[in-house]
């Protein structure tokens, strides 16, 4: 594993989490506008889940959403100290904005106050850096977690 192989995998993570996250709060949106029949009004069977059905819904894509969490703050954790072995404060921005906030090319280089270019440029110095200490992290401890 390089070490973009792994800082993407944390992106990619952030990522999942927000996915599940907007389903649970599609299911939660979708609980509290669920209406009971009115007296006297036929009930007919139809396609929306009974509210119990959505409950049980909620509260599985919330353990899905916590036990995400919990597997990408441990991996975050190891992508900070890697990124923190960074000298240089630029190029650890860089790829800090890149990969832990998951912010696009163009809003890093706008917010930094460079061009593209030189965003997409301190990117990959600081890839070249990172990748001499990676490869001093045992491979063992990347896989079970551990950095």
């Amino acid at each position: 594993m390089t070490v973009k192989e792994f800082l993407k995998k944390v992106r990619k993570q952030n990522e999942v989490i927000r996915a599940y996250e907007s389903e649970l709060k599609d299911l939660r949106i979708r609980a509290v506008n669920i209406s009971s029949p009115t007296l006297g009004e036929k009930v007919q069977s139809n396609h929306l889940s009974s509210l119990d059905e959505i409950v049980d819904k909620i509260e599985t894509q919330a353990d899905k959403v916590n036990k995400a969490w919990q597997s990408y703050m441990e991996v975050k954790d190891q992508a900070i100290s890697l990124i923190n072995m960074e000298q240089d404060e630029y190029r650890k921005c860089v790829i800090y904005r890149y990969y832990i906030l998951c912010q696009p090319w163009e809003q890093i280089a706008v917010e930094m106050h460079f061009s593209l270019r030189w965003v997409t440029k301190l990117h990959g110095q600081a890839l070249r850096d990172l990748e001499k200490e990676f490869h001093k992290i045992p491979v063992s401890s990347i896989e079970k977690g551990v950095l």
